[in-house]
């Protein structure tokens, strides 16, 4: 049976793709807390001196501070990561082709492209990328019959 109906391909892909955009947002936010530990090394105390000067010193509560909140936002986005990942697995889990189990695992929770599974499971890329579509395709007729 073809299935040609794109928008429930797009709408799965989007589905699957949510736990990738999630975790780039973690490692953004992981990078901004590096960032402001490096400038809590590098900060400076406070000099007074007669000289004026333009804006207003950066103290070392005020970087305090902006980790904190940052940590509470790595905190949320891990949660939610969390459980992105353990719906799509529990999605994927309802193909009955190993192989495209394999294959949306390996891209969408291990964040691998088609090259690489290729060479994983030993199979040509195109292959794979067929593999890849029945999958998609699989799980979009899939929630059509549940919905």
């Amino acid at each position: 049976m073809k299935f040609k109906d794109s928008e429930s391909i797009r709408t799965e892909k989007r589905f699957l793709k949510r736990y990738i955009k999630n975790e780039a947002c973690l490692r953004r936010l992981e990078e901004k807390v590096a960032e402001l530990d490096n400038r809590m090394t590098g900060l400076k105390a406070v000099t007074i001196s007669d000289m004026p000067r333009g804006g207003s010193p950066i103290l070392l509560e005020d970087l305090l501070i902006q980790k904190e909140e940052l940590l509470e936002r790595i905190n949320r986005v891990k949660k939610k990561s969390d459980r992105y990942r353990k719906e799509i697995l529990e999605e994927i889990d309802q193909l009955d082709d190993e192989r495209e189990v394999e294959v949306l695992e390996s891209y969408y929770i291990e964040k691998k492209d088609i090259v690489d599974i290729a060479i994983e499971i030993g199979y040509h890329e195109k292959t794979v990328g067929n593999i890849f579509h029945s999958a998609i395709v699989n799980l979009a007729l899939f929630r059509q019959k549940t919905d």
